[in-house]
């Protein structure tokens, strides 16, 4: 009876080593090279001609003291032509820029403002961006970035397939990872990533980061930890894109202007710049009503100032000079206070003997201009009511920018153009800013 136990066995045994073999023989040989996987789908957004691509990205930046949570939605598409869209939003505000080949516009959102210009002139490594443009530089280089993916790593492991849900849809991925051991530079900011790439279309669907770098604090460096997961909604290379990714429209509160303010110039402040001045209603020291719109047709100039800020004060001493000097060009000066009192304002201005227009500001006139930034704010408005200038602070080198701008106006300004630079090479007081 033993004997017959056994010999079921081994038969046993001997047949699922067989279906074992068979299966093994009949299965597809699946690539067990991750860094193969990866080079060949970052190969196909090199090669693409045109794509589009939607992305969300979330970031966690944290250490024993601190810890900041961020998320950002990027979309960008290229086509033939110089046809482009590049939009992203995150936490400081966003933007979009569209090129259909003959004209780009680039809108502000946040801000209800958009400009229009000839393909031919972007050049967006000499623009400066601000905070609310941040995504759309991170979606102008997305393609880049999943393009070169491969090009960082010597080696690269594959893990186990996996079944990824994606907005409700869902794919089967090849899923990769990178360790800083595999990395063809070693660097002081390690980090793991794990690619989810479609098995189908060899397309990057998911990407997570654990990893750590550094906050560098004065000459020290604080040490952090960062966590980012991109999901990437919408993958679509070398297929025919909708011709609306390449237009765009208006919405009706949008304002078109000549050009964004430099944030080089503007302190990173607000800035009403190329556009019209919002009319508003005034009412001076000396109980004089009028409005902006009262006074079209004139050259103005409109400084904003308090009696707190030491700059502001200061230049006003400037503005007196401007004054005196522009006495028989017909240009209006009015200064608007940001006291809390306008008496406080008032006495100062009658102590120093200063007379011209001084308005106080309740807190309606600065919302109308844009909301409050820093100071002193200086405006220049045109004979039509359009905005030429507006910086913050009226040091010696923005003062010699004013006058240029105004002695551009017309024959009787052009006494008040800067006068040459008689400093020791050229060099200028630094301005000061003062928020409030």
């Amino acid at each position: 009876m033993e004997v017959v136990i056994s010999i079921r066995c081994i038969l046993f045994l001997v047949f699922l080593l067989t279906v074992s073999a068979s299966v093994a023989q009949s299965a597809p040989a699946l690539p067990n090279n991750g860094l193969e996987i990866l080079t060949r789908a970052s190969k196909h957004y090199s090669d693409a001609k045109s794509y589009h691509i939607e992305a969300v990205e979330e970031s966690t930046y944290s250490n024993e003291l601190n810890r900041q949570w961020s998320k950002t939605y990027m979309n960008a598409a290229e086509d033939t032509g110089g046809r482009f869209r590049y939009e992203g939003r995150g936490g400081f505000g966003g933007a979009v820029q569209v090129s259909d080949g003959s004209s780009i516009w680039k809108y502000r959102p946040d801000e209800h403002t958009y400009t229009k210009m000839p393909a031919a002139s972007d050049d967006p490594a000499t623009t400066v961006y601000t905070g609310a443009e941040m995504p759309v530089l991170n979606a102008r280089g997305l393609r880049k970035a999943l393009a070169s993916f491969s090009s960082h790593y010597k080696s690269a492991t594959r893990l186990p397939d996996q079944d990824l849900d994606v907005s409700g849809r869902i794919v089967s991925c090849y899923v990769v990872r990178v360790q800083p051991s595999d990395e063809k530079r070693s660097t002081d900011a390690s980090s793991e990533m794990t690619f989810w790439i479609d098995r189908a279309k060899e397309v990057f669907v998911k990407r997570e980061s654990h990893g750590k770098s550094f906050i560098f604090a004065g000459a020290g460096r604080v040490p952090q930890n960062q966590e980012t997961t991109t999901t990437y909604l919408v993958t679509e290379l070398d297929a025919p894109l909708a011709a609306v990714l390449f237009s765009f429209v208006p919405p009706s509160d949008a304002k078109l202007i000549d050009a964004f303010p430099n944030p080089m110039e503007t302190g990173g402040g607000v800035s009403i710049q190329g556009q019209i001045i919002p009319n508003m209603k005034f009412t001076s020291n000396d109980g004089k009503t009028f409005s902006t719109a009262s006074l079209r047709g004139k050259v103005i100039v409109l400084d904003l100032w308090a009696t707190w800020c030491a700059p502001c004060v200061k230049a006003l001493e400037q503005i007196a000079t401007l004054k005196k000097d522009a006495k028989d060009t017909g240009l209006v000066l009015v200064t608007i206070d940001q006291d809390e009192e306008a008496q406080t304002a008032t006495a100062l201005l009658k102590k120093n003997g200063y007379e011209w227009p001084n308005v106080h500001d309740n807190g309606e006139i600065i919302k109308a201009m844009g909301g409050m930034g820093g100071i002193p704010r200086t405006i220049l408005v045109n004979q039509a009511g359009k905005v030429l200038y507006d910086r913050i602070s009226l040091a010696d080198t923005n003062l010699q920018e004013l006058r240029k701008a105004i002695a551009g106006l017309g024959p009787e300004f052009a006494s008040l153009a800067p006068k040459p630079d008689t400093t020791p090479c050229g060099v200028q007081p630094v301005p000061a800013i003062a928020a409030k």
